[in-house]
């Protein structure tokens, strides 16, 4: 209820600030929604969006409320105001779960996070909540996941989750701090396995590993040394690795 309130409140403050509330305030809900739903059409997506406020504030049945609510995100959504279209979509999960409408919210708010993630590549909290939308979408929703061609966007956000760990273990590396690099690329190898540099990654790994010269470490990178040969029998870090693993077996 405090949500409901909070968003009412909200509402009414972004209506009086876009002006021509007075002239909607008594409209009929069906209205309202079929002038919305035209505004829509002719993409006119700032006039939808008022139009499916009003509905919002003055539902008089849930159904409508929902509606206007849903058709409000892909109104922002539309406009490529991706952070008001979040806004909306979650405000639709908190009080719609359970609707038929539902799968296609979540793919939404994960395509939302989605863009704002390509356009700040530095930042992965978006990029997270895509992947995180993504697999709830997945694991609630898999036939809707598969009809929306999800798994294409989902595994998009995971390559780039991946990619910001790589750099980073390969940052850690390259200043010698070993631990670090250790932690972070053998998380990588176990959360992204299907990461496009998987490869280099145990190239890292490998090597901060037998760089640390800890006995403990040096045997771990003799075993990695050898699954990375079975798995990758033709890579050239084969006898870079091979050296560097020998060299600390024998001091």
């Amino acid at each position: 209820m405090k949500l409901r309130h909070l968003l009412t409140t909200l509402l009414v403050l972004s209506l009086c600030a876009c002006g021509g509330m007075p002239e909607l305030v008594d409209m009929p809900n069906d209205e309202l929604i079929t002038r919305g739903n035209e505004a829509m059409a002719n993409r006119k997506y700032s006039r939808a969006v008022i139009y499916y406020k009003n509905v919002i504030l003055n539902a008089d049945n849930p159904n409508n409320a929902r509606y206007a609510q849903k058709s409000m995100g892909d109104a922002y959504f539309n406009n490529k105001d991706y952070t008001d279209a979040i806004a909306a979509y979650e405000v639709y999960v908190e009080l719609y779960r359970r609707t038929p409408d539902t799968p296609f919210v979540l793919f939404q708010l994960g395509m939302s996070y989605r863009a704002i993630s390509l356009s700040a590549p530095r930042d992965q909290t978006s990029t997270i909540k895509a992947s995180e939308n993504f697999d709830e979408l997945k694991m609630l929703y898999p036939v809707q996941y598969e009809q929306y061609m999800a798994d294409r966007y989902s595994s998009e956000m995971r390559e780039r989750l991946a990619e910001h760990e790589y750099r980073v273990a390969k940052y850690y590396y390259n200043l010698k701090h070993d631990n670090s690099s250790i932690m972070r690329s053998s998380r990588l190898i176990e959360k992204y396995p299907d990461f496009t540099l998987t490869e280099q990654t145990y190239r890292i790994l490998i090597l901060a590993l037998a760089r640390n010269g800890e006995e403990r470490n040096v045997k771990a990178a003799a075993e990695y040394l050898s699954y990375f040969k079975r798995t990758y029998p033709n890579s050239k870090f084969n006898k870079e690795l091979t050296r560097a693993v020998e060299k600390r077996l024998k001091s």
